[in-house]
């Protein structure tokens, strides 16, 4: 037996490799599996094998398949919205304008707010809060696995 960061290693390298197999050959099987036993109901999440301590969850996650359709409203939309924008432009422009000043003045307003949430009892309170979490911090050690 080697070393235990080899026989840590070695592990990680079993578990990717476990995982591989899991994704490729397993995952589709019991995908179909479970949909044998939903009857293919995509109405909701369904619960399809289950022990004391665990449970396996049917779901249909939405995809959205690439197709000539998709593309050109895509690409109409796409149009459209450069469109609007070059005939707006200008009040476009404004608008951000009056936006930047209400984001500026939005600042200013809550650093007024700060300003009254702080004082120099509160200043020495978080630096001593600051000094006693540096005293009692630890690092703990960890491995990262690159594989």
């Amino acid at each position: 037996m080697g070393s235990y960061l080899e026989l840590a290693l070695n592990h990680r390298l079993d578990i990717k490799k476990r995982e591989e197999e899991l994704k490729t050959k397993i995952i589709p099987n019991a995908v179909a599996e479970a949909i044998d036993l939903t009857g293919g109901d995509r109405s909701a999440k369904r619960t399809v094998f289950e022990t004391p301590k665990q449970k396996i969850i049917l779901r249909y996650r939405r995809q959205v398949i690439e197709t000539p359709k998709v593309s050109r409203l895509m690409s109409d939309i796409s149009t459209e919205k450069t469109r609007l924008f070059e005939a707006n432009q200008q009040e476009l422009l404004e608008l951000e304008k009056r936006i930047q000043f209400h984001r500026e003045q939005v600042e200013v307003l809550e650093e007024m707010k700060l300003a009254l949430l702080h004082s120099p009892h509160l200043k020495g309170l978080e630096l001593r809060l600051k000094l006693a979490q540096d005293q009692a911090t630890k690092f703990v050690p960890n491995l990262s696995f690159y594989l």
